[in-house]
């Protein structure tokens, strides 16, 4: 018969694995494989916090072994993960308000650059310089979101997720559907986005002060440039709405939605007709326009923010402006998480319960109902009346 195998604790007692587990009651704790892997809890992380594994003959502890560390881990896993939500938040906000100085900042700078830009034949080379820096302006945003996603947040997920679902029932019955990396993806296009204007923005004034042979060349490389990435930034964007759809992120989908037309729109102005693209705007804001009718409370907010985004796909707005306080407060409303107000909504999205009544990225469907047929009380009770007269009628004949 096979040996069962030992365990030897720091003390030097040694016991049978499957013995020692029952005899500290960690069986019915959670389940363990035979390399010591938790497979799956049995309790509430309340119960596993009265656990402390020690030696049954001498009482010294032995949680620093590898097959115990991990209850240590699990014990405090729900706060380490409110904390890992609170960092995340807090770099939400912190992005979402570098990405709105940012594109401030290009606006309020523009004067100085038309200023400041040289003129003539001669100053192609130092215009272009001043181009290049302007073009730049909001990478050192964009590469702090794109780092911070790839690096921390794209396997944090992952493992949090893998986490939750360990930690079972007894933590919430809701599949966690995390919204981090969706978010900081939209905040990456909100980066590009801000260029991308700022580039059309620049070839139309160079366009009508320049006459340069080397101004010209610069324009057209700007403008390939420009339609090559607003393609990309389409696709990135439909792939964005698809993981939102997924995971029920409907406020984002809306924004996801919207900054797509955003990209579309500099195609517009750039090409004019003839892409593939152009034909589905007017599909996306009326996707937009369902989403927000149909969920007020979290979609619903972005009214008037889609309507901007329409008057700059029908060339009545110069850029598209999605930062209106609305839609600010919700991203300032991430920042505001703080460690024991975690919430989860039915769908596995987290929230601040002191922040917030309900999560900000969903809420049921707001059902129309089809009005009642109304009875023309009126019409009976006039007949009422003349079914009444009619004896009287009769009778006098």
């Amino acid at each position: 018969m096979p040996q069962e195998a030992k365990i030897f604790l720091l003390c030097g007692h040694d016991f049978d694995v499957a013995s020692l587990d029952a005899i500290l009651g960690l069986a019915d704790l959670f389940e363990l494989s035979s390399s010591g892997e938790i497979m799956n809890l049995k309790r509430s992380t309340a119960e596993l916090s009265k656990a402390k594994p020690q030696c049954p003959q001498c009482g010294i502890a032995c949680d620093d072994l590898q097959r115990y560390r991990q209850l240590e881990q699990f014990k405090t896993a729900p706060e380490t993960i409110e904390r890992l939500f609170k960092l995340f938040g807090r770099k939400l906000a912190f992005f979402a308000r570098k990405v709105q100085r940012d594109s401030r900042d290009l606006d309020d700078g523009f004067k100085w650059f038309r200023k400041n830009i040289e003129l003539g034949p001669l100053a192609g080379e130092n215009s272009a310089k001043l181009i290049k820096a302007r073009m730049l302006y909001t990478m050192s945003t964009q590469n702090l979101v794109t780092r911070f996603r790839d690096v921390v947040v794209h396997k944090a997920e992952d493992d949090i997720a893998q986490t939750i679902g360990l930690l079972g029932d007894t933590y919430t019955a809701a599949t966690p559907m995390l919204p981090f990396k969706c978010r900081l993806d939209l905040l990456y296009l909100h980066c590009r986005l801000v260029m991308l204007q700022e580039a059309i923005r620049i070839i139309q004034f160079v366009k009508e002060a320049h006459d340069s042979k080397f101004m010209e060349v610069l324009i057209a490389k700007l403008r390939l440039g420009i339609l090559a990435e607003a393609e990309d930034h389409i696709d990135e964007a439909e792939l964005l709405i698809g993981q939102c759809r997924l995971r029920v992120l409907r406020r984002l989908e809306t924004e996801a939605l919207m900054i797509q037309v955003c990209f579309v729109t500099l195609i517009k102005r750039l090409a004019g007709a003839g892409t593939d693209h152009l034909d589905k705007a007017e599909s996306l804001l009326e996707q937009a326009g369902t989403l927000i009718s149909n969920y007020p409370t979290t979609a619903g907010l972005l009214k008037s923010s889609l309507e901007t985004v329409r008057l700059y796909w029908r060339g009545k707005k110069a850029t598209a402006a999605l930062w209106a306080p609305e839609t600010q407060k919700l991203w300032e409303t991430w920042g505001t998480f703080e460690v024991g107000s975690l919430a989860y909504c039915e769908h596995g999205h987290p929230y601040s319960s002191k922040a917030c009544q309900c999560c900000s990225e969903c809420e049921r469907l707001v059902e129309v109902t089809a009005p009642e047929d109304r009875i023309d009380y009126e019409r009976y009770l006039n007949r009422d009346k003349f079914l009444a007269h009619m004896p009287k009628t009769m009778g006098s004949q």
